[in-house]
């Protein structure tokens, strides 16, 4: 190749190393180090130990060698377009490493313009040394081992080896079943007590009546808590009775002895995990949609193209991105609910339907990923799309830590949008319920419905920070259990936890549960009350006193935000201030003045002019900003009517002394069929009465 050499002694061996070095450097080494720490991601994409592999190398050799071959060409055939080609990408991939080394750094704080010119700044330094010195570019040719080293530490140093290279887990004991009662398991997501409760500690029946009903027929398990604030550990402590071990994944090669094994051979298993592969191939038949490999693949890269734009960005810029830490999959919702990885609806459809009264004793298990974000469904069953920032409502603090922000109205608009999603969960309950009774199920079936963790929906703190302070929403999880044949309804009180679920099943069907577990069959009659509980994190542990106390002063917080105590239509009477008043009254009934001078961009504001009523989506979440020349630095009221009622009120909220972004959730009953009329409002203050004054709407 001495030909294609330029005046500068660049050769094209030069061009080729250099992008395959920096290309792993800049983009395939922060990739796979945070999915090698990450497991759960491709356990939720259902990827295999194969798929795995692929993506690694694909990562770290085959996309890098491809695009250094390419330039090599070029440089070779054409060498001021392969010059000016190599410059550019080696440029950008530099310039991509420059900023994630100033994230790490104290710059990180600064404004993120400003560091992306200080990046690019330092990308065409680097870029000019290796064109103008012959030692750098030899240096750079030494890097050349780079690719097999970041490909040996992800398949081989990282937690993603079990994936892998799993070990063959020992073959659990098979026990001998003495009463093979039917069992339905339902282990909902992110669900905390307190969202249940009223103010007197009892499951809300004006609210979720589905989940009072069936209280009514098991045995509620009021001082029930996790052991785990994460769903990778929750779930297995949930299906094999042990605290959770550090290091440990939810694969069945670190929980070889749990409730599948123990009932295989006995019974029928249909399963449909999410997060957790603990069911052995084989002898689990799964009820839920069956995704092609291009589905998977499809689904994974575009939740991957995410992941790398947050490694990227600055972090102010990346805030419109949607968020990566909310979940394992689904991070975008450009696809459609039927081909996301992330599908419940279509999870829970697809297990009722598999709910039928077989001779043979089946055991049913679903984790249904509700009412787990991202919140996208009113309680009658309409979804609407997301139009305002998935973050709204948190904040990233300079050592970025992710809380709620200390704007208590955010906060609370997002605990509204979470109680709307529960609401839909008990609808749910309710069709589950109805199933059960239709196939001749539900009366001879053991049910056990529960949740693997909580949430905290307060200004200022982590929404999964495990602290005396959180317990009553984090640690404290619903746990119902019907037996067999139970018509009435009991509480116990005393403390459970949700590694007694295991043993509790096996003593159900008279099967002895393997050795060394931590939890107590719940109907163990000599089960006393333990001396201490925990709950762990990835951190640190924290022992748990008096938990359904904190929640039930949880639950009082919530009726101190909404006006719940006629339904959950209560939801929606809510506002800044005492405007919550005003919403279901007559717009032209109402005080007004002089029009605001300024307008609002509203986004989708198309979807308004041609609304189907009895269409699986609403275009419930209205979103904008408000555009005026006046000083916004501080939040501005903002009203919204549809055909003539003000349905939702809301106010401007931002960042940087900045507030003119605005969103608000609205009830079906304000749609009509067909063309919606939207009216915006600031509400402004004349003494102490309000009064509207009309607002501009534009499309965004």
């Amino acid at each position: 190749m001495a030909a294609s050499r330029d005046p500068k002694g660049i050769d094209g061996l030069d061009v080729a190393i250099s992008i395959i070095v920096m290309f792993n450097l800049a983009i395939s080494y922060p990739v796979l180090d945070l999915l090698g720490r990450s497991p759960e991601f491709f356990i939720a994409h259902e990827w295999t130990g194969g798929d795995t592999v692929v993506l690694g190398l694909l990562l770290t050799l085959v996309v890098p060698i491809a695009l250094g071959g390419l330039l090599w060409l070029t440089f070779a055939t054409e060498r001021r377009v392969g010059s000016a080609g190599h410059i550019l990408v080696f440029c950008l991939l530099t310039t991509s490493l420059a900023l994630q080394v100033l994230k790490m750094t104290a710059a990180a704080r600064a404004d993120g313009t400003f560091l992306m010119v200080i990046a690019v700044a330092l990308g065409a330094l680097v870029t000019t040394a290796f064109f103008r010195s012959r030692g750098f570019r030899s240096f750079v040719r030494m890097g050349l081992f780079v690719p097999v080293l970041v490909l040996a530490v992800f398949l081989f140093a990282s937690p993603v080896k079990e994936l892998v290279w799993p070990s063959t887990p020992a073959e659990a004991a098979r026990s001998s079943i003495g009463e093979a009662a039917p069992i339905v398991m339902v282990v909902m997501d992110e669900l905390p007590l307190a969202s249940l409760l009223d103010g007197r500690g009892h499951i809300d029946a004006d609210l979720f009546p589905n989940l009072a009903r069936f209280s009514h027929h098991s045995t509620w398990f009021p001082n029930a808590t996790t052991v785990h604030n994460m769903t990778p550990k929750a779930v297995p402590a949930l299906l094999d009775g042990r605290y959770p071990v550090q290091g440990s994944l939810p694969l069945l090669s670190d929980h070889p002895d749990n409730v599948f094994t123990l009932l295989a051979g006995s019974y029928r298993l249909r399963v449909e995990e999410q997060l957790t592969d603990l069911c052995p191939e084989g002898l689990c038949e799964s009820i839920g949609r069956a995704l092609s490999g291009a589905q998977k693949w499809n689904a994974g890269v575009s939740d991957l193209e995410i992941v790398l734009a947050h490694i990227l960005l600055p972090s102010d810029l990346a805030e419109s991105l949607p968020p990566v830490d909310e979940g394992w999959a689904g991070f975008d919702d450009r696809e459609t609910i039927a081909e996301s990885t992330s599908d419940p609806l279509g999870d829970f459809r697809a297990f009722i339907r598999a709910l039928d009264s077989a001779n043979e004793p089946q055991m049913y298990f679903l984790h249904l990923m509700l009412p787990h974000p991202p919140w996208r469904f009113l309680p009658s069953g309409e979804e609407y799309p997301e139009t305002a920032s998935p973050l709204a409502g948190f904040a990233v603090r300079d050592n970025g830590d992710k809380r709620w922000s200390d704007d208590a109205w955010l906060v609370a608009q997002a605990y509204q949008r979470h109680l709307l999603q529960v609401g839909f969960l008990d609808k749910l309950i309710g069709k589950l319920v109805h199933r059960l009774r239709e196939v001749g199920l539900y009366e001879e079936s053991m049910i056990i419905l529960t949740s693997d963790h909580g949430a905290v929906f307060r200004s200022g703190l982590s929404k999964r920070a495990v602290t005396p302070r959180t317990l009553g929403n984090i640690a404290a999880i619903p746990l119902f259990v019907k037996r067999p044949s139970q018509k009435r309804g009991r509480i116990d009180h005393k403390p459970a936890q949700s590694i007694d679920v295991y043993p509790t099943i096996a003593d159900e069907v008279g099967a002895r549960p393997s050795s060394g577990i931590d939890g107590t069959s719940l109907f163990d009659s000599s089960r006393v009350s333990r001396v201490k509980r925990y709950i762990y994190s990835a951190a640190h542990k924290v022992e748990i006193h008096d938990v359904f106390g904190q929640a039930t002063r949880a639950a009082r917080h919530k009726y101190g935000l909404f006006r719940i105590d006629r339904g959950l239509d209560g939801l929606f009477d809510f506002g800044p201030g005492s405007t919550g008043r005003w919403v279901g009254r007559k717009i032209n009934r109402l005080p007004h003045g002089l029009r605001f001078p300024g307008f609002a961009t509203v986004a989708s504001l198309p979807m308004y002019r041609d609304v189907i009523i009895c269409g699986r989506e609403l275009p419930a979440m209205l979103s904008g900003r408000l555009e005026t020349e006046l000083d916004t630095r501080s939040p501005l009221r903002v009203a919204v009517g549809l055909n003539g009622t003000l349905w939702g009120m809301t106010r401007t909220f931002g960042e940087n002394g900045e507030t003119g972004s605005f969103y608000v959730v609205l009830p079906s009953a304000a749609f009509v069929e067909g063309r919606n009329r939207l009216q915006l409002f600031v509400v402004g203050r004349r003494g102490t009465g309000l009064f509207l004054r009309p607002l501009n709407v534009r499309g965004g």
